[in-house]
């Protein structure tokens, strides 16, 4: 079933950005309101203790809830990736790290526009390697089931935002040098994160795979970024 959706997915997708057919759409849907959602509860497990089993227990519940749309023939493919809230994106500066049922925030750590300068991004960070792990786990064990997401990432601002809080924003106006010097940081940090184009055999699906092909019919890859990338449409 997976094969055969992707490719009946991806043809609809090409058809959609070829200039000679015409207007189209994709169509996704997000939610079925009679199946309702099966949730598997952040703040039920202990991290990074609990990661694979955590993670086992949401790519079971996600298969049940794609099992039960099966039937319903739209552009959405069945993917998967490790999900740890909000907080996912900038706890792997540091700090505490709050879980809510669906979500988890992380605490402001700087009491100070320059407080950057004794924070150092760990590139061994438990964080990041939850990821590592959920990743791996997630090819090697459910790759029969899905396609394998790579995560999301937040632009240096929002990270910013995130360890600063919204005293950020006075910073702005008070601290303008303090705030291009967290900038940097912002930027350095990310770099740590894992990125898509790193694994040579890793696949851009979903709203990235339907972002790309939006971008090549428009011209507006340049010639490195569509030989690097287009090929992981493939």
């Amino acid at each position: 079933m997976l094969t055969e959706r992707y490719a009946a997915a991806l043809t609809r997708m090409k058809k959609l950005f070829d200039q000679e057919a015409g207007p189209g759409c994709c169509l996704m849907v997000r939610q079925i309101a009679e199946l309702g959602a099966e949730p598997v509860p952040l703040n039920r497990w202990r991290f990074p203790e609990d990661n694979l089993a955590y993670l086992k227990a949401r790519a079971e519940a996600l298969k049940r809830a794609w099992q039960a749309r099966s039937m319903l023939d739209d552009d959405s493919l069945p993917t998967l990736s490790p999900y740890y809230g909000i907080a996912e994106h900038s706890a792997f500066i540091g700090g505490p790290v709050a879980f809510e049922t669906d979500t988890s925030y992380h605490q402001p750590i700087l009491d100070a526009a320059d407080g950057w300068r004794q924070l150092a991004p760990d590139p061994d960070n438990s964080w990041l390697n939850m990821f590592r792990e959920g990743s791996a786990y997630y090819r090697d064990q459910w790759s029969d089931d899905f396609f394998i997401k790579q995560r999301g990432a937040y632009g240096p601002m929002d990270l910013a935002n995130m360890i600063r809080g919204n005293d950020l924003y006075y910073d702005f106006y008070d601290e303008p040098q303090a705030v291009l010097g967290l900038m940097d940081f912002c930027v350095a940090a990310n770099r740590c994160l894992p990125r898509p184009a790193d694994r040579p055999d890793a696949r851009l699906l979903g709203r990235d795979h339907l972002r790309l092909r939006h971008l090549d019919a428009k011209g507006q890859l340049r010639p490195p970024q569509r030989r690097r990338l287009l090929p992981l449409l493939a």
